[in-house]
């Protein structure tokens, strides 16, 4: 019974946690980085794919809940609009889609400070988390992938 107060403090470092899986905690525009090489490398921590593109602006909100005492799923808001090679437009495109023709919703706006959108009106989903736009005549792509 004595050893028990030692047991306990030898146990209780191994509770606490020493990472966080996945990327950091970030809240960004792409005002943030001017460069395009730096733009992808901070893009390319918060998604899975790897693409080529000529030009990127994107808002990136991740929240990083890995590192309680309890470890929970992360939520994420990834907005990107950007022009790619032309052969590339139909990567960007899901799986299981439904597509849809509408005028690009408001977050395409205000993502998309030097990159014209108003001509994306090629929509597809997939589930209710990400969303794709596409203008095939100046390869421009929409892109938001939503975790809450």
């Amino acid at each position: 019974m004595r050893y028990l107060p030692l047991l306990f403090l030898t146990l209780l470092p191994g509770c606490t946690p020493t990472a966080q899986p996945g990327p950091p905690t970030a809240s960004e525009t792409s005002a943030a980085r001017p460069g395009l090489q730096d733009r992808i490398a901070f893009l390319e921590q918060y998604v899975t794919f790897r693409r080529s593109y000529v030009e990127l602006e994107y808002a990136v909100d991740y929240q990083n809940n890995g590192g309680g005492r309890v470890p929970g799923p992360s939520d994420w808001d990834i907005q990107i609009v950007a022009v790619v090679p032309p052969a590339e437009v139909d990567d960007w495109l899901p799986s299981a889609v439904t597509k849809m023709e509408q005028p690009p919703p408001e977050w395409v706006k205000n993502t998309a400070s030097g990159i014209a959108s108003d001509e994306i009106t090629e929509w597809y989903t997939e589930g209710n988390s990400i969303t794709v736009g596409v203008d095939r005549q100046t390869s421009t792509i929409a892109y938001r992938n939503v975790n809450y």
